[in-house]
């Protein structure tokens, strides 16, 4: 089945009124030859899909600072810096572990925290740093995704949402177009400061770095990246719609079970399952929606139903089947 038509389904699966984006030609810039595909916008990509890219490219190139230096950091280098940070007992002195480990790998000391007036804050000071030649728009971009990336890995850490704790970030440029980085922030934005920087206020400093269940990886800090990034395109493009709060919650991890989707939103279940309720849209026919839209995308391929199945998390083709009818009247194997 044409690889076009499945690129239009993701398009109509996903909102057109996103708003998100950054600048195509600056992302050319750090990503080359990785946006060679035509776009229905030629001029704008999205900030997910540019961490996806970015993703992608790192496992191919084997370089995590994606070219920004002539001094590679080397996969797997933010699973060594998170298990540095995880031997801390808080937030504060995890913080502090992952600036000098970021330092010792950078070779000066451009990361350092500080504490000052009721707030705690991770500063990248980057005035001396060894920049391989890219243009300023270009770095610019890749150190506030730096900042996304560390407040994830920080989530990830205390396994909690620190979000609402953050008081405001910095960059060192000036506003302009494609400033979905930044939009991505529900806080103070301060533009054109000496260098960037992620404050938090410094209630959160004692927070408990997580020490049950499986230490935080790349992978589960990419999770929460995505799910950091949907859960904001969502408020912006939704305002306090809790449904499509919900739908962005399930796009990143169809799993996602009720009392988990709850937590997230800052909502005992209690609460979530009421307001969901008056919205005539229970958890679970949002979460079908999202199965659906999943299956049906993936029956434009070739990949065996079976395998479908299983990764949308059925134990077996034959629930998946009966869920598929329940939903579209018809088998999977007829809806291909």
């Amino acid at each position: 089945m044409g690889h076009g038509r499945q690129g239009e389904v993701t398009n109509d699966l996903q909102s057109s009124s996103r708003t998100l984006w950054l600048s195509r030609a600056t992302v050319g810039a750090i990503l080359p030859n990785c946006l060679d595909e035509p776009a229905e916008d030629q001029t704008r990509i999205w900030l997910g899909d540019y961490f996806r890219t970015a993703e992608a490219r790192t496992a191919a190139s084997l370089d995590e600072a994606l070219g920004l230096t002539p001094r590679p950091l080397v996969r797997g280098t933010t699973d060594f810096v998170l298990a540095q940070a995880a031997s801390e007992p808080t937030l504060e002195q995890a913080m502090r572990r992952t600036a000098e480990a970021y330092n010792k790998l950078h070779g000066g000391a451009y990361n350092r925290v500080r504490r000052m007036n009721g707030l705690l804050i991770y500063i990248i000071d980057d005035a001396h740093f060894p920049y391989s030649d890219m243009p300023s728009a270009a770095v610019s971009l890749m150190l506030e995704c730096v900042l996304i990336h560390l407040h994830s890995c920080f989530c990830a850490l205390t396994h909690s949402e620190l979000t609402p704790s953050v008081a405001h970030v910095a960059t060192r440029r000036a506003p302009g177009e494609g400033d979905g980085a930044m939009r991505l922030w529900p806080c103070d934005v301060r533009w054109g400061r000496q260098w960037y920087a992620l404050a938090y206020s410094d209630r959160v400093a004692a927070a408990p770095v997580a020490s049950a269940g499986p230490r935080p990886s790349a992978a589960t800090v990419q999770s929460r990246l995505m799910h950091l990034v949907e859960r904001r395109e969502a408020e912006l493009s939704h305002g306090s719609d809790l449904p499509a709060l919900v739908r962005a919650l399930l796009r990143v991890d169809p799993a996602c079970d009720q009392a988990s989707a709850a937590r997230q939103l800052g909502l005992s279940p209690a609460t979530l399952r009421r307001q969901l309720a008056a919205d005539g849209l229970p958890f679970r026919r949002l979460r079908d929606e999202i199965l659906n839209d999943r299956a049906r995308l993936a029956l434009l391929g070739t990949e065996p139903i079976a395998e479908i199945a299983e990764a949308l998390g059925y134990s077996d083709g034959r629930s998946f089947a009966r869920a598929f009818k329940r939903w579209n009247g018809t088998s999977p194997r007829r809806a291909r």
